[in-house]
C-alpha cells in the first residue's frame, strides 16, 4: 500500500492574508481605495469567523457538531454568541465595555449592512459648486465613514487581540491534538503536509 500524504489548509490564516494584501493594495492605488478596503474589511471579518469555527471544532467538538441548531438562537444566536460561548468554555473573562470587544460588535453591524446591502438614497440641496457634483462622486455608502486605511487596521488588530485570548488557553489545553495551535492568532502557515512518518511542511 502507497503512503498517503494529508494536507491541512487553514482557511483563517488565507483569509487574513488575502485581507493584508486588499489593505496594502487601497494604499498603493487611492483611486480604488474605497473598493479595496471594502474587501479588507470583509475578508479579515470573514477569517474572524473562520477562526472561531476552526476552536470550535477543536475545543468543544460535540457542539460544532451541531453548530447550526445550537447558534440559532439565544443565548448564543449568531457570531457574537459563538465568540462568548468559546469565551466561557475557555474561562476567558469578556468584559462587554472592553474596546477590542465592542470594535468587534461595531464591525458585525457594518457586515450585517453590506451582507443586506440596500440601495442608498440621499437627498441634499443643490450647489453646483459642491465638490459632490462637480467630481461627479455619487456614491455613498452607510459604512463610508469607517472605511478609511486606519481604522480598518484598528478593527483587524482588535479581532487579531480577540482571537489571541481564545487560542492561547486552547493551546494549554489541546495542543496534543492541534499542534497549529502553538502559532499566535493569524501567524502561522496556511497550511501543512504530513504521512505516517510525521509532518512534512
Amino acid at each position: 500500500m502507497e503512503p498517503l500524504v494529508e494536507t491541512v489548509t487553514f482557511t483563517h490564516q488565507f483569509l487574513w492574508r488575502v485581507g493584508k494584501l486588499n489593505l496594502e493594495s487601497a494604499q498603493a492605488e487611492p483611486a480604488h481605495r474605497k473598493y479595496f478596503l471594502t474587501s479588507s474589511f470583509l475578508v479579515s471579518f470573514l477569517a474572524f469567523e473562520a477562526f472561531i469555527h476552526y476552536l470550535g471544532e477543536i475545543v468543544r467538538p460535540e457542539i460544532w457538531a451541531q453548530e447550526r441548531q445550537y447558534f440559532r438562537k439565544p443565548p448564543y444566536q449568531g457570531l457574537d454568541g459563538k465568540f462568548r460561548f468559546l469565551s466561557e468554555s475557555l474561562s476567558v473573562v469578556l468584559l462587554p465595555d472592553d474596546p477590542d470587544y465592542i470594535k468587534f460588535l461595531r464591525a458585525k453591524h457594518c457586515r450585517d449592512l453590506i451582507a443586506h446591502g440596500k440601495p442608498m438614497r440621499l437627498e441634499f440641496p443643490y450647489d453646483p459648486e459642491d465638490s459632490i457634483i462637480a467630481k461627479g462622486d455619487y456614491m455613498k455608502l452607510a459604512w463610508d465613514e469607517i472605511f478609511v486605511e486606519s481604522e480598518i487596521e484598528n478593527i483587524r488588530h482588535s479581532l487579531q487581540i480577540l482571537a489571541e485570548r481564545l487560542r492561547a488557553p486552547s493551546y494549554e489545553k489541546h495542543s496534543e491534538d492541534e499542534l497549529h495551535l502553538i502559532f499566535p492568532a493569524f501567524n502561522g502557515c496556511v497550511a501543512t503536509a504530513s504521512n505516517h512518518f510525521g509532518l512534512i511542511k
